[in-house]
């Protein structure tokens, strides 16, 4: 079932109260230090695996986490209501700090893929868009406390995301467990397939380029945070991820250049990673480097948030497991990790002249990520283009095979993964290769070919490629 036009606009308004309430969560840590910090993206990171682990195995709904959510955000108000008059340890309120914050994004990202491709991509870009941009705008325009902003942000994604369920003519269907959305996958390749199904060389750079921001801005979090740089006070680099989002949700709506955006995303990479390198190494004002960490992060993390969604609506697979552990891997151990090593590589000293050798250092181990990076990127590439080729593929054009074999499933009923193993059959790919390109065994790879000679009512792969040239 996909949703109307109205809920999108509740779920936009609910994702940026989500947004300026998680940052504030994390920002205001109780504690007030470094170890504070680290405590509430741990546990943000824990609280989203916990549904994102349940889904794996049964079917898990947008309604029952939002039940979840509102149980935490009980107690995490109780916590505070009691805390002038009891002594609460610190600890257990930065324990739900980072609860509520895991457990408010797993919603708004899954929520949105409960529409229309093209209407949820937008909406998220939308989203983003407007909650970089009204971060600066408190700053700046706003004369409030923080931590009261924090109460009425949270308090309006509690109430926009019950209005968003409120609103439907339907209750929401749960989403099929990892499980039954990746019958005939097993073991590892069920796992590799439910968080990557498509094999994009831009998402591998992108994961990895966002596990190096993260752990390098954890390692220079204390240094950072000690001259009160954070994103509330760095209007100058949101308001370049704004227009950044802003670029990226122009060109999706091009269908000219929504094929590029996949080389536009790459170029991005290699370029804010170049860009890190420079500044680490040589620029002289700490406040560059911060501006390019947040930056190249920020758009990293929307090009992945890009990914799991369009993905997960065009595959059925379930969004809490693929967005919890994503992010649990790609975004918060790295973060986690760097603010471990932050002492022993930075020392004593929050000087940025007094550490310029960890400075190097840093900058070295980016340049080499770097180079992994275009090389790991590059050696994927080589090995897609020379693929189809060197395994016998038909000649013709890529674009007229991927409109015949589309055809082809809407008039037949082909399954996804029924079309999958078609193009890579078609394309000269033996039994033994599917099953390794695709983590299943021969057996389920022969049972495919099965089901998809009866569809179509052939006998053998020359018919079927006959059958795709034809449709092309």
């Amino acid at each position: 079932m996909r949703l109307p036009r109205f809920s999108l606009i509740i779920l936009i308004c609910a994702y940026v109260s989500e947004y300026t309430a998680s940052y504030y969560l994390q920002l205001q840590a109780v504690g007030g230090n470094v170890c504070s910090l680290t405590l509430v993206a741990l546990f943000k990171g824990l609280f989203m695996l916990v549904p994102g682990i349940v889904s794996y195995y049964r079917s898990l709904s947008l309604a029952t986490v939002y039940h979840a959510l509102v149980l935490v955000f009980f107690v995490y108000s109780g916590i505070l209501a009691l805390s002038p008059f009891a002594d609460v340890p610190l600890v257990l309120i930065d324990i739900v700090q980072g609860g509520m914050s895991g457990l408010m994004a797993l919603l708004a990202i899954s929520s949105f893929t409960a529409f229309r491709l093209d209407r949820a991509r937008r909406g998220l870009l939308i989203s983003l868009a407007a909650a970089t941009a009204l971060l600066p705008a408190v700053h700046l325009l706003v004369d409030m406390p923080q931590e009261r902003f924090r109460e009425i942000m949270l308090w309006a994604y509690m109430v926009a995301t019950a209005l968003f369920f409120l609103v439907q003519e339907k209750p929401l269907e749960p989403f099929p467990s990892v499980r039954d959305a990746t019958a005939g996958y097993e073991g590892t390749g069920r796992i590799l397939y439910a968080l990557f199904p498509t094999r994009s060389v831009s998402v591998i750079t992108e994961l990895l380029a966002l596990m190096v921001f993260n752990f390098f801005f954890g390692v220079l979090e204390p240094f950072f945070y000690s001259l009160d740089y954070t994103y509330y006070t760095a209007d100058s680099s949101m308001l370049v991820i704004v227009g950044i989002i802003v670029l990226i949700l122009v060109l999706s709506s091009m269908p000219a250049i929504r094929k590029q955006l996949d080389a536009i995303f790459f170029l991005i990479v290699v370029g804010s990673l170049v860009v890190l390198f420079v500044s680490l190494a040589f620029v002289s004002d700490p406040a560059v480097a911060f501006g390019v960490m947040i930056v190249g992060n920020s758009v990293l993390h929307v090009q992945i948030l890009l990914f799991l969604i369009e993905t997960s609506i065009e595959r059925s697979l379930p969004p809490f497991f693929r967005y919890a552990v994503i992010i649990s891997v790609f975004l918060a151990l790295p973060n986690i990790l760097g603010r471990l090593l932050s002492e022993p590589i930075l020392g004593a000293s929050l000087s940025w002249d007094s550490f310029a050798m960890s400075r190097i250092a840093i900058a070295a181990l980016a340049f080499v990520t770097l180079v992994a990076v275009v090389a790991l990127a590059l050696v994927v590439w080589r090995k897609e283009r020379r693929g189809p080729s060197e395994a016998g593929a038909p000649a013709g054009n890529a674009d007229s095979e991927e409109r015949a074999l589309s055809a082809l499933q809407d008039e037949f009923g082909l399954t996804q993964r029924e079309l999958e193993v078609a193009a890579l059959y078609s394309q000269g790919r033996s039994v033994p290769v599917i099953s390794s390109m695709q983590f299943v065994s021969e057996s389920t790879v022969k049972t495919h070919i099965k089901s998809i000679y009866a569809k179509l009512g052939i006998h053998s792969k020359q018919e079927l490629i006959a059958l795709i040239a034809d449709r092309g």
